[in-house]
């Protein structure tokens, strides 16, 4: 590489992808909240949003396998809730491998 050239490896770098189970306001808006705070590069990680009416209203679970992370909410709100809780925990420093059930 010459010195008037930069390395640009952001650009490529690869980000762990969330998959949106939801198609509602609720769940573009905690996946845009996740977005924000995903680490570019490491293992490729899955985060799937999901409504689970069972866990109930405004509760939310969050699970982790291998590679796979997923959000549940008893209903939208608990939705947002659970990704808000996954978000700070990411902003604090805890790593995607070390999310713990909750």
């Amino acid at each position: 590489m010459h010195a008037s050239q930069t390395r640009r490896t952001s650009r490529w770098a690869i980000r762990p992808s969330i998959v949106d189970e939801t198609n509602t306001p609720q769940g573009a808006y905690a996946l845009r909240k996740l977005e924000a705070v995903l680490p570019a590069g490491g293992p490729r990680y899955t985060i799937t949003l999901s409504v689970s009416p069972a866990l109930g209203a405004e509760a939310f679970d969050i699970t982790r396998t291998a590679r796979d992370i997923r959000v549940r909410g008893g209903d939208a709100r608990g939705l947002v809730y659970g990704a808000l809780a996954l978000r700070d925990e990411l902003r604090t420093g805890t790593t995607l491998a070390s999310i713990e059930p909750t």
